[in-house]
């Protein structure tokens, strides 16, 4: 009669239900944070997803070009270039690659991000504005290697100013002044006092050309 050991079986049976006991924990804290996360708290969190996913930027949109009668172009529209940084994103050690690109001093560039910095680590401000068009495309290309530097493109409206304009002057028709209408109406009110209107016809004349003469001589 064989007696058979039978320890090493108990021994891998109770392995392999401590190891099912484990997975199937790990699986019940699993549920349980995904239950919290999807249905106890999913407004907090729909809110910071929608946040992390949606960036928002006012574009200004392009207004028109002012002409004068002539032709001549008076309000035009161009572009400006600015660089933002957020210094939470940004490696310090990469700001002489940023002056490079940008074509500025060392010391400057280390101002600014000093300026950044003290102002709000977290939050992206300017670090320069009205950048020209061959540095910021050259920081654009190399936006890869600058992580927290951003881009924004606007607008500004020059208005030229010319040092000679013309006038054109064109004969009209003057507007009867306020003193020839209060003359006509005196002149139709009566009859009987036609030599008291004449009197006060040669009265008004005076004052009726000093009054029209401004409108007689010129007209826009």
């Amino acid at each position: 009669m064989k007696l058979e050991n039978t320890q090493p079986q108990e021994r891998s049976g109770l392995r392999l239900t401590i190891f099912v006991g484990a997975i199937l924990f790990v699986i019940g804290l699993l549920t349980v944070r995904l239950v919290q996360m999807q249905l106890l708290d999913r407004a907090q969190y729909s809110d910071e997803a929608i946040a992390n996913s949606v960036e928002q930027k006012v574009v200004g949109p392009a207004r028109g070009l002012i002409y004068d009668r002539n032709g001549l172009l008076l309000v035009d529209n161009k572009p400006t270039y600015t660089v933002t940084l957020t210094p939470r994103y940004f490696e310090r050690e990469k700001l002489g690659l940023l002056a490079e690109l940008l074509a500025v001093p060392d010391s400057l560039a280390e101002a600014k991000y000093r300026e950044i910095v003290a102002y709000s680590p977290y939050k992206t401000s300017i670090l320069f504005k009205d950048v020209p068009f061959d540095a910021f495309a050259r920081l654009k290309e190399e936006s890869w290697r600058l992580p927290g530097v951003g881009f924004e493109i606007g607008q500004r409206r020059p208005y030229r100013i010319y040092q000679a304009a013309t006038i054109r002057v064109s004969p009209c028709q003057p507007e009867p002044c306020q003193e020839q209408l209060w003359r006509g109406a005196t002149h139709r009110q009566t009859r009987a006092g036609a030599r008291r209107s004449n009197a006060t016809s040669e009265r008004v004349q005076p004052r009726h050309a000093r009054s029209c003469a401004p409108l007689n001589s010129l007209c826009l």
